[in-house]
């Protein structure tokens, strides 16, 4: 009988943080814009006032050294649609984490 080959479908089980040293790229970050009906929870209270459209970060998807797909956390829930990147990049310099190495500059990663 011939073996199977390991599956390379993510394992949700296995969760990780963006600034594990194992991970090797982010593939895919999943975003949500809150509903102006329910508010945003969370976030600091002079966001509306900014005018900004803030969006909820939920988890991404990642790819590990040994070729493991992998959940990713991120250590912030919110950030502003408007100035995504530059929040990113910040966020990244506090953590130091290599933000363009991961890919998380790359077109077409953010999304629902």
């Amino acid at each position: 009988m011939i073996p199977r080959p390991p599956s390379r479908r993510p394992d949700y089980a296995r969760v990780v943080a963006w600034d594990d040293e194992q991970l090797q790229r982010i593939s895919r970050v999943r975003l949500r814009t809150p509903s102006l009906a329910t508010g945003v929870v969370g976030r600091p209270s002079d966001l509306g006032n900014r005018g900004q459209r803030p969006v909820e970060v939920l988890d991404g998807e990642g790819e590990l050294r040994d070729g493991q797909r992998v959940t990713v956390r991120f250590p912030f829930r919110f950030l502003l649609a408007d100035i995504l990147m530059v929040e990113v990049l910040a966020h990244a310099r506090q953590w130091q984490v290599y933000a363009k190495g991961l890919g998380l500059l790359d077109p077409g990663i953010y999304g629902s």
